[in-house]
């Protein structure tokens, strides 16, 4: 996983020259928080039919591909290409699992494979240097500003790695989900402990930090239900945190009112009062 020592700091959304067919497929076949598209996986797959080899020039292209038979091969041959930093990202396997989009072959099983053969489930890099991860588990969530797709098979992907130790306090996953008012994600990460204890990325903003910015924006947005989760889950109104600059430094019973959310103010009032 990234640390302050090594910051594994990348910026695939700026790689545009590739040395071979195979990193430019992996490139178009990936999320990259840049110019994604439904362009780009088409341009991904056409790849894979002019040249047909890519499937055995780098480990990363079965993985992409959830390829287990290929995969198994690979990691016979060599077990640390599962670990091994790869393709145009320098980038670990799993990586390249969880950001990739092709929606085929078996992901949950590579994913298991690369596990078992010593694959960090806390693996991710830093996203043109910022100091919130972009974990393995956050590509599978997708979402973010530009709204990327999750992964198709993204919520049994992130609950195989949460499963493998991989830490439920992901800063980046939270943010990029706070965009939509779906909270699978929230309930999956709550049931493996999102709130205890700190994340594993020395980087990466206080749970409790990272907690409260999520309920500021459910609360700015009117999303009642988000904030009676966050609150059932132990998350505290008024935690004595600033608020965001976003928010105005507001608390999120102010940020409630200020957008004229009168029911989620009323729910975040009554917590702090009780």
């Amino acid at each position: 996983m990234p640390t302050a020592a090594d910051p594994g700091s990348r910026s695939p959304h700026r790689i545009t020259a590739f040395a071979d067919p195979a990193a430019e497929f992996l490139a178009h076949a990936c999320l990259t928080y840049g110019a994604d598209g439904p362009e780009r996986i088409a341009h991904a797959s056409r790849l894979l039919v002019d040249h047909p080899s890519i499937v055995d020039a780098s480990f990363a292209v079965p993985v992409v591909l959830g390829d287990p038979e290929r995969v198994r091969e690979w990691l016979a041959a060599d077990p640390a290409v599962a670990v091994a930093q790869t393709g145009p990202f320098d980038w670990e396997p799993l990586l390249y699992l969880t950001y990739g989009r092709l929606g085929v072959g078996d992901p949950v099983g590579v994913a298991q494979q690369l596990l078992n053969a010593g694959a960090d489930p806390n693996s991710g890099y830093l996203w043109e240097g910022l100091s919130s991860p972009f974990t393995a588990v956050t590509g599978c969530f997708g979402r973010g500003e530009g709204d990327q797709p999750p992964h198709p098979a993204g919520l049994a992907l992130a609950r195989l790695l949460l499963a493998a130790g991989a830490s439920p306090n992901d800063s980046q996953a939270l943010y990029n989900c706070q965009f939509r008012s779906d909270d699978a994600h929230l309930r999956l990460l709550f049931e493996f402990g999102l709130g205890r204890g700190e994340p594993p990325w020395t980087m990466a903003p206080s749970t409790r930090r990272m907690l409260h910015d999520v309920l500021l924006w459910a609360a700015s947005t009117g999303q009642r239900d988000r904030v009676a989760l966050l609150l059932e889950h132990g998350v505290e109104a008024d935690p004595g945190i600033e608020g965001h600059p976003i928010h105005g430094g507001r608390s999120p019973v102010e940020v409630a009112r200020h957008h004229g959310h009168t029911a989620v103010a009323e729910l975040l009032a009554s917590s702090v009062d009780g």
